[in-house]
């Protein structure tokens, strides 16, 4: 065989063998990919649970007679405590602290509104496989759902009543783009 044949065969192999690792690489990189959204979507190891009533805490937490459930990926102010403003990206101001409180009410009053059983309509609470159980107090993480499949984590954020809660977890970016929107909007607490 003559180097000028063994040269192009070298050729043919090397681009064969750099073809196959990357038809290997995108197969593994669709694979996880397909993992990854068929957790978030419609994960096979979330707990889900109907309520027939909750006490609504704050803007962020309920409780039922044995379970205290934390609204997962967002954070209200606080109603009853003092909110940092910096961590709204406000400035530590006393109009700044008296807006968060403001809104911080209109949040929990949202929630109490959302849960009220007059309509019937069914309180579900479910769970992220990609998040956490159980946050710093051991309040069980959930999404809340009312009528249908209304995220009220997510509707907090569309009005402007929380800030997304930097975590790991499925809705995360939906959740970013709606904190986004109400920002750009000046809605509710980004008015402060």
């Amino acid at each position: 065989m003559t180097v000028k044949k063994s040269s192009r065969l070298w050729r043919k192999y090397r681009d064969v063998a750099d073809t196959s690792k990357i038809l290997t690489a995108v197969a593994v990189i669709i694979s996880i990919t397909a993992l990854y959204q068929t957790a978030s979507e419609n994960p096979a190891d979330t707990l889900e649970e109907s309520l027939e009533q909750v006490e609504v805490v704050d803007g962020d937490t309920v409780e039922t007679g044995n379970e205290t459930y934390r609204l997962l990926g967002i954070d209200t102010p606080e109603t009853y405590g003092e909110s940092n403003p910096l961590e709204f990206g406000l400035e530590d101001t006393y109009t700044d602290r008296k807006c968060l409180k403001r809104y911080g009410r209109k949040a929990t009053e949202f929630v109490k509104e959302k849960t009220r059983r007059e309509d019937g309509q069914e309180i579900r609470m479910r769970t992220d496989p990609l998040a956490d159980e159980r946050g710093t107090y051991g309040r069980l993480l959930t999404y809340m759902y009312t009528g249908g499949n209304t995220s009220i984590n997510r509707k907090l954020l569309e009005k402007g009543y929380a800030r997304l809660y930097d975590t790991r977890f499925s809705r995360r970016e939906k959740f970013l783009e709606a904190e986004k929107n109400a920002k750009e909007q000046k809605l509710g607490l980004w008015s402060c």
